[in-house]
């Protein structure tokens, strides 16, 4: 396996932002400087299951299944990228299928495995007993409910795989402890990311069917921004302990 990224240079280099709405400007600004940033995510957002067969048609399933595998991958990619950007380094594009590879196996066993099982206990819940209700609305609130509450609770996880460390077990750990360590001062890029991800899952089913495929772009570029937000504040965190 590939062997996790240093971060020696992020620990002396991070700009010193003090304020969430400062990083997001910062997060947005990369997009300028690596504009491969938004344009991989829209791709990865374009090509899901749900919009493929739109734009592939019957070959659709045989795209969008290896390439959402791979976006597991990506979640690294992203924020490796942003630090970079951030010191101001070259980013290569060329870096894109290494980088994606080295962490496909912990972001699948994060994303993939570890909150998607609490996710069917979820779904059964809603449906099954109709908890909230009647069955749609029931599985909606019950799957808006623990996506918000999930991402909270690991908000700083994907940048302690992508930076620190590739276990999962010490990842946990690593965000948790920089969650309860720094709290409130960490709030905005807590509860924000996870607020939003909440009303924009709501606001899907109130969009006409035919706005729905731009819907995971939107949505996709939406959590890119955050995610740059966060990680400058763990990298600054990180440097600071």
């Amino acid at each position: 396996m590939a062997p996790v990224p240093k971060t020696t240079h992020a620990d002396r280099t991070v700009p010193g932002s003090r304020s969430f709405g400062e990083d997001v400007v910062a997060s947005l600004a990369a997009w300028k400087r690596v504009p491969f940033l938004p344009i991989t995510s829209a791709l990865f957002a374009v090509i899901t299951i749900s919009n493929a067969s739109l734009v592939f048609g019957r070959q659709a399933d045989l795209i969008a299944l290896p390439v959402g595998f791979m976006a597991f991958g990506w979640m690294g990619t992203q924020l490796v990228w942003y630090r970079q950007a951030f010191d101001l380094e070259r980013v290569a594009p060329a870096s894109f299928i290494p980088l994606t590879w080295s962490f496909l196996a912990r972001f699948v066993w994060f994303y993939g495995i570890l909150l998607f099982l609490p996710l069917l206990a979820v779904v059964w819940v809603t449906l099954a007993r109709k908890t909230f209700g009647s069955q749609p609305n029931g599985y909606t609130i019950g799957l808006l409910a623990y996506v918000v509450v999930a991402q909270m609770i690991t908000a700083f996880v994907p940048q302690a795989l992508a930076f620190s460390t590739r276990r999962v077990s010490q990842a946990l750990r690593i965000g948790l402890a920089l969650l309860t360590r720094a709290w409130p001062g960490n709030a905005m890029y807590v509860v924000a990311p996870a607020l939003v991800a909440g009303v924009y899952g709501s606001a899907y089913w109130l969009l006409p069917a035919q706005g729905r495929p731009i819907y995971p772009i939107a949505s996709e570029l939406l959590s890119l921004l955050f995610a740059g937000a966060i990680a400058r504040f763990y990298l600054r965190a990180q440097s600071a302990s």
